[in-house]
């Protein structure tokens, strides 16, 4: 036998079909990791029937089918099939599993269990537990077995197991056997007892035979007349009866025709009512489509007008900011031409202030302090017209974020409003919805009663089968019994060559007293396997002589065998010893004198004995009587199964009637299903709507935070700071015109002496003043322009915030279109639908009306048609009893023709009969027949305990002789896997050695190794590789004792390193011309000892592919 080809499809990670074709020698499957190579060691033990998930590397068998990946939708079927050649046969093994679980074995094409998959392979060396497939991991497995496992292994090797299962059968049998015997012993206890009872009731009976007697001539009269009467009355029955059946015939051929067209209107209503119910759930999930984006739509529209009120408002603040940058832009340059022009002048009058210096220096520091009073006044009024302008920026805002918090609170309004009419439409559905199931579920129950009763009936009559199949199994218990006894008289044989036509042996007929049979086995035991020849015709008996090989016994008018009748007689002389038979020879006597010790021939013959060689016509009597109580037992299993069928019938018609009903209740639970379905989805939205409404109801305005002072503080503060900016002006005011007295005052204390340097003051303050408002202004520039710059960000924010939502809007208002036109199609169809429906529903009713009429109608012609079936029955019965008795009782056969006797007084000469006949009490009327039956029943029984304990000890003796068999054959094969283990680990090791040994109880083989140069006490002591080379010498033993078809070895390399998978390789290439190898591997040199390569890659993700190169 030899692996052809493995094909693998939607098995783990292999999506598409996938074969492996495997030749001669040594193959290997590479791969990286993870790509799926050891899933093809999963396939493989997974064919031959492994049930463990942990072995497959599966949380459950329905893992092993393909999940799906990215871009890969999941399979619903995993399959693998082997293909094997044995000698020019090809044999194929698949197993294939679906989704919900269904397993499938198939061996050559045909359907067959796991169990006949196991037992094909049985002693091949191949199966789930096989030493031929390593998976990956367990090369170190082997030594970490326990004894009575590794013994386990070894008998696989044996072959033994097979010896094992005939074992295993055997003890079955044995265990049958006696459950047999007990049951034949209650049997016997049980008829022993009804005999003892059936003895006294039949001596009853025969007491109230005699009283029968007389009753029966009196009611012979009796029965004429009522015959007569029942025969006139039967008559008018039957007149009555043909006209009610043409009318019934009528009445069903209506029926017929309008069940048809029910059914068709019921298959257009069903087809009709599943489509719009599915119409209405896609219809509901529109709308709800179309109100979450109109909902979307209303939002984005509003965010649209705040974001350009926003922007509107920043584009005005910048066009302010601009125009006052402009302002203080011309400003700047108009003081910038006063500054030169006073420049000019001041340069002009520089001599003569110089001079005037030194008197104006008191002056001069008096106007510079009022100037510096001056400015700081300046400043402070500056900073309260900020505090004023940014309150009222405040004031703004707050009366901004008023008018959108008003426009939310509408639109909550709004929404609150729909939500609550939407629960109420949800809470009347629901309403609706709950009365349908409440109708189903109550329908469902009847159906379901109905399924019980069904299902009850089918139980029964299941019973009835069931009971037929244990009186079926005692009887071939019986059968066996009576075979194995059959065997086991192997003394008595047909005689070879070719059956001759219309002859017996001689056993078969002779007939001879019970006290002179011994005497028959010791001298004619040869004789009485003759074949008998009747007739006297010389040449037909020639004929037969010449055409047929053995021997033969014919009836010549002085032979010693008389035939009489059926049976034949040997024409010999009975002495008592053989002294009588010496006498009378003496005396004239001519022929054979015989007793049990000696044969005298008047010929002048004398015989003790002839030969060792005896025949047992007892036991060859038991034989014939053992054969027809067999064939007794073969006619009555006949019968119980004839009887066993007719149930079976009763049984797949009573399992076509519950399957109707069981179907019709599934129906109702699949429409419960979508009726539960649809209560689900209406209180899950209606949870929707409330959690919305608990949202609304407290909802806080979360878009912007509530001011946190109130506008009126706001109005008071702006007062103040108004109130502060004038009073700061007005000190302005004062200071200025404080100054002004100064300067008068120092323009008086000059004269006219010092008017030009009152000039050159006056022109240097003037600057000073120009200056500062120069750098005033550059400040209030450079402020407007990063305010300015601020803005255009928030514009160009809000922009894109327009775009964006304006886009969005687009895009749900088109969206919205398209789901409103399918909805609106949909819906036409819909009411289309639903119009059709109702047409169809009430057709539908018309139509059952119209049946039900006609049934009931129906129901009245049956019932007085069964009402006269009934009569006619009974009047028949009556008629057929009173003639059947009058024909067996009294042997009149025409009743009609004998006439009644008139003015006799039967019926009291018959109570008289009666009363005597109830002073008997209870009569069992089948007594005789019961005593005889239960008399034959013991004495049969009695027999059957016997031959049941004969068989007992035979299968005893079977049992024996396989555990003897067994020994000494994994003795045998121990001794050898011993040697090769030994000649392994030396090769292995490159020195050392190792042996194994039977544990001392037997159970187990324990396993030693000593590796060279050191001293191991224990197998832990071993390092991963060593470990590794003796459990693959033990591998290599198995093989090489019973070389396997194949062998599949994941990564058993993996520990090794090049050296000891160099030798191992040489190894592995001397048994590859006995087993096909195949390797799982990464290493290079098992790849380069490789005649075949396969290579599995993961080009997407999740999915296997393989890649093959012939070398």
């Amino acid at each position: 036998m030899r692996l052809h080809r493995l094909e693998l499809f939607g098995f783990k990670s292999f999506y598409n079909r996938t074969v492996f074709q495997f030749d001669e020698g040594i193959t290997s499957i590479v791969g990286p990791n993870g790509c799926g190579k050891s899933n093809v060691v999963d396939a493989m033990v997974w064919a031959l029937g492994e049930r463990g998930t942990k072995t497959l590397r599966v949380k459950d068998m329905g893992d092993v089918i393909f999940h799906g990946s990215n871009g890969k939708k999941p399979v619903n079927i995993a399959e693998v099939t082997i293909d094997l050649t044995d000698d020019g046969k090809d044999i194929s093994v698949k197993r294939r599993v679906y989704r919900d679980g269904t397993s499938e074995f198939f061996l050559n094409g045909e359907a067959v269990r796991l169990k006949d998959v196991q037992d094909f392979f049985l002693g091949t060396g191949i199966g789930v537990n096989s030493y031929a497939i390593v998976e990956q991991g367990r090369i170190e497995y082997i030594i970490q077995m326990k004894p009575q496992e590794r013994r386990i292994v070894v008998e696989e090797t044996s072959g033994i197991t097979r010896f094992e299962e005939k074992k295993r059968d055997a003890i079955a049998r044995l265990t049958e056997v006696s459950s047999n015997l007990e049951r034949v012993e209650d049997i016997y206890t049980e008829v022993k007892a009804s005999f003892e009872k059936a003895e006294v009731e039949w001596n009853r009976w025969k007491i109230y035979k005699e009283l029968a007697h007389k009753q029966n001539e009196i009611d012979k009269w009796i029965l004429l007349d009522g015959f007569m009467k029942v025969k006139k009355r039967m008559g008018k029955i039957m007149e009555r009866h043909e006209e009610i059946d043409r009318e019934f015939a009528q009445k069903e051929a209506e029926k017929i025709k309008l069940r048809e067209e029910l059914e068709a209107k019921e298959d257009e209503f069903s087809l009709v009512d599943t489509t719009s119910r599915k119409l209405e759930v896609d219809i509901k999930g529109k709308e709800k489509d179309m109100e979450n984006r109109l909902l979307e739509i209303e939002y984005l529209k509003g965010e649209l007008v705040r974001l350009q009120e926003e922007q509107n408002g920043l584009a005005k603040a910048r066009e302010d900011l601009e125009k006052t940058s402009a302002i203080y832009q011309k400003d700047i340059e108009s003081l910038t031409a006063s500054r030169t022009d006073s420049e000019t002048l001041l340069l002009d009058i520089e001599n003569e202030e110089r001079g005037l210096q030194e008197s104006l220096e008191t002056q001069k520091k008096k106007v510079a302090d009022h100037e510096a009073k001056i400015e700081a006044e300046r400043g402070d009024l500056f900073v309260a017209m900020s505090k004023l302008t940014e309150t009222k920026n405040r004031i703004l805002e707050i009366e901004r974020q008023a008018q959108e918090r008003k426009k939310r609170e509408a639109k909550r309004a709004e929404e609150l409003g729909r939500l609550n009419r939407r629960l109420a439409q949800l809470e009347l559905s629901r309403s609706t919805l709950q009365d349908r199931m409440d109708i189903s579920k109550a329908e469902r129950d009847r159906v379901a009663g109905e399924e019980v009763a069904a299902f009850a009936e089918r139980e029964e009559i299941t019973r009835l089968i069931d009971t037929e199949r244990r009186a079926i199994d005692l009887l071939k218990s019986e059968k066996l019994a009576k075979e194995e006894f059959l065997k086991q008289m192997a003394s008595i044989k047909g005689v070879g060559g070719k059956p001759i036509p219309d002859t017996k042996r001689l056993i078969d007929l002779v007939r001879a007293e019970e006290t002179r049979e011994k005497a028959l086995e010791r001298f004619f035991f040869k004789e009485l396997e003759y074949h008998v020849l009747r007739g006297s015709d010389a040449r037909a008996i020639a004929d037969l002589v010449q055409k047929y090989e053995g021997n033969f016994i014919f009836f010549p008018k002085k032979g010693i065998f008389r035939q009489s009748s059926d049976e034949v007689e040997l024409d010999v002389k009975w002495i008592r010893d053989i002294n009588e038979g010496l006498k009378r020879i003496e005396d004239g006597e001519e022929g054979i004198f015989i007793n049990d010790d000696v044969l005298i021939d008047s010929r002048g013959l004398v015989l003790r004995e002839k030969e060792e060689k005896k025949v047992d016509l007892k036991q060859f009597r038991e034989r014939k009587k053992a054969e027809k109580a067999l064939k007794e037992i073969e006619e009555n299993i006949a019968k119980k199964l004839e009887a066993m069928k007719e149930h079976q019938d009763a049984l797949g018609k009573q399992g076509t009637i519950w399957k109707k009903w069981k179907s019709q209740k599934d129906d109702i639970d699949k429409a419960l299903h979508s009726l539960e379905r649809e209560f689900l989805l209406i209180d899950a939205e209606n949870k929707l709507v409330k959690e919305r409404l608990a949202e609304l109801n407290t909802e806080i305005d979360l878009f912007e935070e509530a001011p946190q002072d109130s506008i009126e503080s706001l109005l008071e503060e702006q007062k103040v700071r108004e109130g502060d900016r004038q009073k700061r002006e007005g000190n302005m005011t004062a200071l200025r015109q404080e100054l002004d007295e100064v300067k008068a005052e120092y323009e008086n204390i000059r004269a006219h002496k010092q008017e030009a340097a009152i000039s050159i003051e006056r022109h240097r303050n003037a600057l000073k003043t120009l200056d500062e408002d120069i750098r005033r202004k550059l400040v209030l520039i450079k402020t407007a322009q990063e305010d300015r710059e601020r803005i255009t960000a928030k514009i160009e924010k809000a922009a894109r915030s327009c775009e964006e939502v304006t886009a969005r809007a687009e895009t749900l208002e088109e969206d919205y279109a398209n789901i409103k036109e399918t909805c609106e199609k949909s819906v036409q169809r819909y009411e289309g639908l639903k119009v059709s429906a109702g047409n169809l529903h009430m057709e539908k009713q018309i139509l059952q009306e119209r049946v039900d009429t006609i049934i009931k109608e129906m129901e009245r012609v049956r019932n007085r048609k069964e009402g006269g079936e009934k009569e006619l029955a009974v009047l028949s019965e009556k008629r057929n009893t009173i003639a059947e008795r009058l024909a067996t009782v009294y042997g009149i056969d025409t009743p009609e023709n004998v006439p009644v006797p008139h003015g006799e007084d039967f019926e009291e000469e018959r109570e008289k009969i009666v009363a005597e006949i109830a002073e008997l009490g209870d009569v069992n009327f089948r007594a005789e027949m019961e005593y005889t039956e239960l008399k034959d029943k013991t004495a049969f029984l009695e027999q059957q305990k016997e031959d049941l304990r004969n068989a007992m000890d035979s299968l005893k003796k079977t049992i024996a002789k396989i555990d003897s068999l067994s020994k000494d054959i994994f003795i045998e094969t121990f001794d050898v896997v011993n040697n090769a283990y030994k000649k392994f680990v030396q090769l292995l090791f490159k020195g050392g050695h190792g042996y194994l040994a039977v544990s001392q109880d037997g159970s187990g083989i324990e396993m030693y190794v000593q590796p060279p140069g050191k001293k191991v006490l224990r197998m832990e002591q071993l390092s991963g590789g060593e470990k590794a080379l003796v459990s693959l010498g033990f591998l290599l033993a198995l093989m090489d004792t019973k070389p396997s078809p194949f062998s599949l070895m994941d990564e058993i390399d993996a520990p090794l390193d090049d050296a000891n998978i160099i030798g191992l390789m040489e190894i592995i290439k001397d048994i590859s011309r006995k087993t096909q190898i195949i390797f799982i591997t990464h290493n290079r040199i098992t790849m380069e000892c490789s005649n075949t390569i396969y290579g599995v890659t993961m080009e997407d993700e999740g999915v296997s592919k393989v890649v093959s190169v012939r070398l």
